[in-house]
């Protein structure tokens, strides 16, 4: 593997386990908040986004590469307000989005079917992501008082 796909490939499980260090964030602000579903629904996302770093190192892992773990950059601990976590997550999703798709262009470009193949994975995985996000912002956009942000803080809860 070329050197270059090999650094993306390792900015991108770092990125995965930012992104649940990210989530975690926001679960802590839910149940400080008072929003204990959607406290469980962002711990949930938490603990997807550490699987998805753990398959990418596991991938490298088993094509003999040496996964070299970074620091986590700091994430916001403090948020808006209950419609903000899910634009902010959105946006966030937007961006692994980009990132899986240039992962799986490099891919593409060194041959590397294998790896290809991870990505497209994760590019499906990511059109569910971004979907779900957009589902709970146009519900909530539909019925933004307080009786239908606990309503869906009940629904995300039942995850």
């Amino acid at each position: 593997m070329k050197k270059e796909l090999l650094e993306q490939a390792l900015d991108q499980i770092n990125f995965e386990f930012e992104s649940s260090y990210l989530y975690l964030s926001m679960s802590t602000w839910a149940a400080d908040n008072g929003y204990p579903g959607t406290a469980k629904w962002m711990d949930k996302q938490a603990e997807e986004e550490i699987s998805h770093g753990k398959k990418m190192m596991h991938f490298l892992q088993e094509v003999n590469e040496r996964v070299l773990l970074k620091p986590i950059a700091a994430v916001p601990t403090d948020f808006p307000g209950f419609m903000d976590l899910f634009k902010l997550s959105l946006e966030h999703e937007k961006k692994v989005t980009a990132r899986i798709n240039a992962l799986y262009e490099a891919a593409l470009a060194e041959k590397n079917y294998p790896m290809a193949n991870l990505y497209n994975w994760f590019i499906n995985e990511q059109l569910e992501e971004e979907s779900t996000l957009v589902d709970i912002i146009t519900r909530l956009e539909k019925v933004p008082t307080p009786i239908g942000i606990m309503m869906m803080d009940d629904r995300l809860g039942s995850r």
